[in-house]
């Protein structure tokens, strides 16, 4: 039997390695890790799947991805490249100028588990223009994945992200996930992580590789982007307000 395809992504992305972490930002979303033991949250805000019978991938999945920028350009942008919109973004400072944005428009898996509580913005002035929407949006997502993140960072040191998914086709997006995780990310060559997991697995099964890592080839890195300490610095705090503020969503979910 074969393995799921987000266990998958992280042997095929080179992120089954102690300190690594993968952060895959599809139409849905999750944040992975890992660990030769299997690990369960007594808050119950991540799973564990077994990846082979010595390695588990312990994560969180959210609902909110990509599919929440795409309603952000469907019902706002319609007429506008996804380039275009990304650079008005980048025009914004860290922080959107006090704009926060809950992602929460098709409820939540990790860590709230609630299909019932619905997501906004807060902080609206009258100064926020439509870059600060965009760019809010775009932090949201990851401010969202942050917190998942969370527990796990907390079982083991992280030095790398290897992230994929749709949302890495955008360089100024996959530098914000650098800056608010405050880790160095990298893309790989190609973005078929989970297909290439599944030949790592087979080709380890069928006895041509002994371990993992003599499959090298297999997770070759493309690009990497480092984080701005200044930058990490101002989102941490931002990181701690979107925590409070996701609770009281929760809380005055219906």
């Amino acid at each position: 039997m074969a393995a799921s395809d987000g266990c998958l992504a992280n042997l095929g992305s080179g992120a089954i390695r102690t300190g690594s972490m993968a952060v895959t930002i599809g139409t849905s979303a999750a944040v992975r890790i890992c660990s030769d033991k299997a690990y369960t949250d007594p808050l119950m805000q991540t799973f564990c799947y077994i990846l082979d019978e010595k390695t588990y991938i312990v994560g969180g999945p959210s609902n909110n991805g990509a599919v929440i920028f795409e309603w952000l350009m469907n019902t706002f942008f319609a007429n506008e490249e996804y380039d275009v919109v990304f650079k008005e973004a980048s025009t914004i400072k860290p922080g959107s100028d006090g704009l926060l944005f809950y992602p929460y428009l098709l409820g939540e898996r990790a860590p709230l588990w609630s299909s019932e509580v619905r997501g906004g913005f807060s902080g609206l002035d009258i100064q926020h223009t439509r870059p600060h929407f965009a760019r809010a949006v775009m932090e949201g997502i990851l401010l969202n994945l942050s917190s998942i993140a969370k527990a796990m960072l907390e079982m083991h040191n992280i030095d790398t992200i290897f992230a994929n998914g749709g949302f890495a086709k955008s360089p100024i997006w996959v530098q914000m996930l650098a800056d608010i995780f405050g880790k160095k990310v990298v893309l790989n060559e190609t973005v078929e992580t989970g297909a290439a997991g599944a030949a790592m697995m087979a080709l380890k099964a069928l006895g041509v590789y002994k371990n993992y890592s003599e499959m090298s080839a297999f997770t070759l890195v493309g690009q990497e982007f480092d984080a701005d300490p200044a930058v990490h610095k101002q989102y941490k705090a931002l990181c701690d307000r979107f925590i409070k503020g996701s609770k009281l969503m929760l809380a005055h979910a219906v």
